[in-house]
């Protein structure tokens, strides 16, 4: 473990997904409320931690409430199949 590392209780692929999903989130003008610490709880307690991903079969996390921030109490984990699936009624 590095010496000087912000998060000793998070491991490191998870700080930078944390810090990817964050950013990309600002950059498309979505509210971000999470805090690194309970976006990575969300991802822990869902038991999907090692299937992540953007391949069919994989989880991710999916806003329940599109207008609504990103926070623990306005997503799930989902497979990328039905988070995929549910969105295209949106796009037509």
């Amino acid at each position: 473990m590095h010496p000087n590392k912000k998060y000793k209780d998070i491991p490191n692929k998870w700080v930078t997904r944390y810090n990817v999903k964050k950013n990309k989130a600002r950059w498309s003008k979505q509210e971000w409320e999470f805090t690194i610490h309970t976006w990575y709880k969300v991802w822990k307690d869902s038991g999907k931690m090692d299937r992540i991903g953007k391949m069919p079969g994989c989880y991710r996390m999916a806003r329940v409430d599109p207008y609504d921030p990103w926070w623990e109490g306005n997503v799930k984990i989902v497979q990328v199949t039905y988070s995929l699936l549910r969105n295209l009624h949106r796009v037509h």
